[in-house]
Order: C-alpha cells, then sequence, then structure tokens
C-alpha cells in the first residue's frame, strides 16, 4: 500500500504538475514532447539521489538514478499519450515493488543494485518503446515555419 501512495504522489507532483507545466511553457518550442519528458524524468531521477544517497553504496545510488530516470521517460510518454496520471502511477508502483521484492529476496529489505537491475531489465523495453513515440510525436507535431519579415 505505502508504494501506491508514493507512487501517486509523485507522479501527480512530477508528471501531472512538472511534466504539463513544462509543456505549456514550451509549447511553440521544437521537440517540446522530448524536451519536457526529458527534464522531467532529469529532475524526477536525480531527487531519487537524496534518498540513495541515505546509507546506500555509490552503485546503489546510482542505479537508483538510472532506473527513476528510466521510469520518469516512459511513464511521462505514458501520460502525454493517455491524459492521465493514473496508468503511469500503476506502472510507478509496479516499478517499486520490483525494487522491494528484489530487495527482500537479496539484502534484508534493502534495495541494492541487483534489485534496482531487475527492475530497469523490465522498464527497458518500455523506454525504448518510449523512445519510439517520442520520435515519432515530434515528426507529426513539427512547428509551422513562420515566414522571414522582408527586407526594407
Amino acid at each position: 500500500m505505502d508504494q501506491g501512495l508514493v507512487a501517486v504522489a509523485e507522479e501527480t507532483f512530477f508528471r501531472g504538475f512538472l511534466l504539463f507545466g513544462l509543456l505549456q511553457v514550451w509549447a511553440s518550442a521544437r521537440h517540446v514532447w522530448a524536451r519536457a519528458v526529458a527534464v522531467s524524468a532529469a529532475v524526477f531521477g536525480v531527487m531519487h539521489l537524496a534518498q540513495a544517497l541515505a546509507g546506500s553504496s555509490v552503485g546503489t545510488a546510482a542505479m537508483s538514478v538510472v532506473v527513476a530516470t528510466s521510469l520518469g521517460v516512459w511513464v511521462g510518454v505514458l501520460v502525454l499519450l493517455g491524459g492521465s496520471v493514473w496508468p503511469a502511477a500503476l506502472v510507478h508502483a509496479a516499478t517499486n515493488s520490483i525494487v522491494v521484492l528484489g530487495a527482500a529476496g537479496l539484502t534484508d529489505y534493502q534495495p541494492g543494485v541487483l534489485s534496482y537491475a531487475a527492475a530497469l531489465a523490465a522498464e527497458l523495453p518500455l523506454l525504448l518503446a518510449a523512445f519510439v513515440l517520442i520520435h515519432r510525436h515530434d515528426r507529426r507535431h513539427r512547428p509551422i515555419a513562420q515566414p522571414r519579415p522582408a527586407n526594407p
């Protein structure tokens, strides 16, 4: 239950507030989806660094950031396609559960490099799909070129 509440709170902030806020700020920019997803995912990953460094090894902290950033990319695209943070919260809770369950079998319930590696392995196909979807979106939604003003 705790993993679900954390996922809903984080998705509401990072995708519901930050991602959609970046889309509004960069509405007329090129590659708006790619920019907004990348920045919101990077901020999400860095936020997990503080959590991971609280008594964790450098490898575990690094894997936590990589997994969180990867998850941020995938769920960012999921939110943009669906218009809702709920599916992202479910994917997020499932990823958190993979880490916790992996930790339960490995290291007295303390997530380690191997439990984060299991989560990353589950996320990789989704991450590749996210890159394809971002690329397809950006190709279809290129900003219309504005005519240059005539020289006086």
